[in-house]
């Protein structure tokens, strides 16, 4: 496959996961990033209430269910100031807003 097909398929797959769990796309392309993006792999584990905390842990980010939404926090990298529901973070508790994980992941992607 080339670059351009692998990056086309990845987008692909964070928008068809992304339709089902409603998350933001960053914390999806985490998701299926710890996944080695299988998605039916990540959908079964997803929708198991009894692992969902689990799922979260093993892909090292912030459960999103456990964070008030009305809440505010600063992104660790552009130091703006956005709504929890626009951050995504890691079990280690560094928050990143969704525009640096977007611009983050792309460029890893590219990169490798």
């Amino acid at each position: 496959l080339s670059q351009d097909e692998i990056v086309k398929y990845m987008v692909e797959c964070i928008k068809e996961v992304n339709e089902v769990i409603k998350l933001p796309t960053t914390t999806v392309s985490l998701l299926l990033h710890s996944f080695r993006w299988d998605k039916e792999k990540l959908m079964e584990r997803f929708n198991d209430p009894n692992h969902q905390d689990e799922l979260f842990r093993q892909a090292h980010i912030v459960n999103p269910f456990h964070t008030d939404p009305s809440t505010e926090q600063t992104c660790a990298i552009c130091c703006s100031t956005k709504p929890v529901n626009e951050m995504a973070g890691l079990e280690c508790g560094h928050i990143f807003c969704t525009d640096c994980w977007r611009h983050y992941l792309t460029t890893k992607i590219i990169d490798e």
